[in-house]
């Protein structure tokens, strides 16, 4: 307060008077240090006294109930000579507001909050001022990375104001080096503007981030279920034959890490194709299949039904497997993979049997007797003929009375065995007839 003697002569004994006002909430109003009197003002001199008060508020008062203070104060003495008593107007000053501190809270995010390995996250502090002083050169710390001892993000140089209430953001872009969780740790600074001293916000740490391996399909036992192989060790079957593949693909990458999991494969999209030589004769894209977490297999069975033996009556194909996905984590790229079966299935044109030829032993024979006929066949197909003759292949006509003759009861046949015959290949197959109770003149054999 700056008193002034308006007078020529000197005032004694000079008392300053200060009043206290206002709506603070303050927990004390007398201050922490007040003047004293002085023994003698000159006239037309001045003088100032000077008191400290501590802003500080009321215990269970809320940060926003500082309030306002203003100060009534006057002052007085003695003419010096005639000490006559003298005291001057009272005076009361500005309305002087009481700030909150400036106090920066700040929250920490990452996003996204899972990836796979080559992806990056983006890394956001959010600062708020929640005190009533303006903070000012607003700043973020470098960021630790809690799980990878020793290595920071440096802090972008962003120097911000913040007024009471108002936020301001910094953000980074990290790649992370290793599959594994991870969070961030860090903080925010700035000035208080009123006290010009330095404000420190608590330390924050973000979410957790989980960063697994890349998802990745691995095609396997692809193999041929029917037809088996036969003596040769070949797998043969005939035209309008079903061809069964069956085939497993894995969402795996062989890793040994148990840190961190690996993605999920997504959209599972098998498809085969069949070749004969070089060339595709046919595809087939399999229904797909949502998901495969990680470790998980598919298997399944794939029926081949249009397979044809091609111009030369024998064509010989195989079988090429390939499934696509999609990282869960980064659906936009594809990942695949292929295999080729290493066995061949041949296709032939079906055999078809044609009788060449029945030629009897004897033109004639007696009752109970018994004689051979030969039978020529030809296999016009493709495929091998398995031939199984039985006793009902040949039929004797009693040709007198235009009528067969009944088996087992007029004629016996014994059969030849079982006979492979190959295409294009023919041969003769000898049967045993023995006659029973004829009485006949004339047979033949058909």
């Amino acid at each position: 307060m700056t008193v002034e003697n308006d007078g020529e002569a000197t005032a004694i004994q000079v008392t300053p008077s200060l009043e206290l006002g206002g709506t603070s909430n303050l927990k004390s109003k007398e201050p922490i240090r007040a003047p004293s009197h002085i023994k003698s003002l000159k006239g037309n001199a001045s003088h100032d006294f000077l008191w400290v008060y501590k802003t500080q508020i009321q215990d269970g008062s809320r940060p926003g109930d500082a309030g306002t203070v203003t100060f009534t104060a006057d002052v007085r003495g003695y003419d010096e000579n005639t000490k006559r008593f003298v005291q001057s107007d009272k005076a009361t000053s500005p309305e002087v507001t009481i700030q909150i501190p400036a106090q920066l809270e700040v929250k920490l995010e990452v996003n996204p909050e899972t990836i796979s390995e080559g992806q990056s996250v983006t890394i956001t502090m959010t600062v708020t001022n929640i005190g009533q002083a303006n903070a000012l050169n607003v700043t973020a710390s470098d960021l630790e990375i809690v799980s990878q001892e020793g290595e920071t993000l440096v802090s972008s140089q962003k120097e911000d104001e913040l007024s009471k209430g108002e936020i301001t953001k910094f953000q980074w872009t990290y790649v992370p080096k290793i599959s594994d969780m991870m969070r961030f740790r860090g903080y925010a600074e700035a000035k208080d503007e009123n006290t010009e001293s330095l404000v420190l916000s608590k330390t924050t740490t973000s979410n957790f981030i989980t960063i697994h391996r890349r998802a990745s399909l691995q095609c396997e036992d692809i193999s041929i279920i029917q037809p088996q192989p036969d003596e040769s060790n070949e797998r043969k079957v005939s035209e309008g034959q079903d061809i069964i593949i069956e085939f497993k693909v894995t969402n795996t990458d062989n890793a040994q890490s148990t840190v961190s999991a690996q993605a999920t494969t997504i959209e599972i999209k098998p498809s085969i194709e069949v070749f004969s030589g070089e060339s595709q004769i046919h595809k087939a894209d399999l229904p797909a299949r949502n998901t495969l977490r990680a470790g998980e297999s598919d298997r399944r069975r794939w029926t081949y039904t249009k397979g044809d033996a091609g111009p030369t009556g024998t064509r010989q194909v195989f079988f090429k497997l390939t499934v696509t996905g999609r990282d869960a984590n980064i659906p936009q790229e594809e990942i695949e993979c292929e295999v080729t079966t290493s066995e061949v299935v041949t296709i032939q044109r079906p055999s078809f049997i044609q009788i060449t030829g029945i030629e009897p032993e004897k033109e004639s024979i007696g009752i109970e007797q018994s004689f051979k006929v030969t039978a020529s066949v030809k296999n016009t197909g493709e495929a091998t003929a398995e031939i199984r003759p039985n006793e009902y292949d040949l039929n004797l006509i009693l040709l007198s009375e235009d009528r067969f003759l009944t088996p087992d009861d007029e004629y016996a046949i014994t059969p030849p065995d079982k006979l492979l015959l190959n295409g294009g290949d023919a041969q003769s197959m000898v049967y045993e007839l023995r006659t029973i109770n004829l009485d006949f003149a004339q047979t033949s054999c058909i």
